[in-house]
């Protein structure tokens, strides 16, 4: 089974299909610069932290900060 992180639950909220799409692996954008930007912002940002936290082992999401839920997005 595939995790549900903080990337397929936004897509729920953007397009149904793009959930489909995500949740059985099939990607679009695997050449995309900005999903290229976004995967070295996830390498690379808050290095100190312990990221990709497993929650009840089907949702993943970047880091907790303070018991604050973080995700790590482009502007």
């Amino acid at each position: 089974m595939n995790n549900i992180g903080g990337t397929l639950y936004s897509y729920f909220f953007l397009c149904k299909r793009k959930v489909w799409l995500s949740f059985h692996n099939i990607s679009f954008e695997s050449d995309s610069q900005l999903v290229k930007i976004g995967k070295l912002l996830d390498e690379e940002s808050y290095g100190r932290k312990t990221k990709h936290t497993f929650v009840d082992q089907d949702c993943v999401i970047d880091f907790v900060d303070n018991g604050v839920v973080c995700e790590v997005k482009k502007r």
